[in-house]
């Protein structure tokens, strides 16, 4: 599943989901190779940073796409 996040600072970025809950969500963030943690808190996403964001879009796609160099940094 791809996502984008928009952070406080209006700062946008696009992620694979690697797991998610109701409580969590564990992300690789496009042109990084380090996973982004964020936790669900009285209905909003923190960073591990403390940061609040949102999430804008999720989009559902086949294991091939995320397989593909669209992804790629």
């Amino acid at each position: 599943m791809l996502t984008i996040v928009r952070y406080s600072n209006g700062r946008r970025a696009e992620a694979i989901v690697l797991t998610a809950n109701d409580a969590y969500m564990r992300l690789v963030l496009r042109g990084t190779d380090e996973t982004a943690e964020f936790v669900h808190i009285n209905g909003h996403w923190f960073s591990e940073s403390g940061d609040c964001l949102e999430i804008e879009s999720m989009i559902f796609v086949s294991e091939t796409c995320l397989q593909s160099e669209a992804f790629a940094a």
